[in-house]
């Protein structure tokens, strides 16, 4: 997550190499939040939203892992 003060020309550059740091690991779930002072009510909805993919993406990857470990205890029962 980055938040940036709106209008920042670091932010900008960060929010602009965002794209590819995602890619570069795994379309890994980055958000990127301008904050200008003012009450925003879709601030809030974007952050939900944005810890709903993270939490998904660390389950699916927990059941990957689950699944792999399974598969290999299994190709050692057939291997003994």
């Amino acid at each position: 997550m980055s938040v940036i003060p709106f209008n920042c020309m670091p932010g900008n550059t960060v929010t602009a190499l965002s794209q590819a740091l995602r890619r570069r690991h795994g379309n890994i779930p980055f958000l990127n939040l301008d904050y200008d002072g003012f009450i925003d009510s879709s601030r809030d909805a974007k952050i939900v939203s944005f810890m709903w993919q993270v939490k998904e993406r660390y389950l699916g990857q927990r059941a990957a892992e689950g699944t792999i470990a399974k598969a290999r205890k299994g190709e050692r029962a057939k291997a003994v």
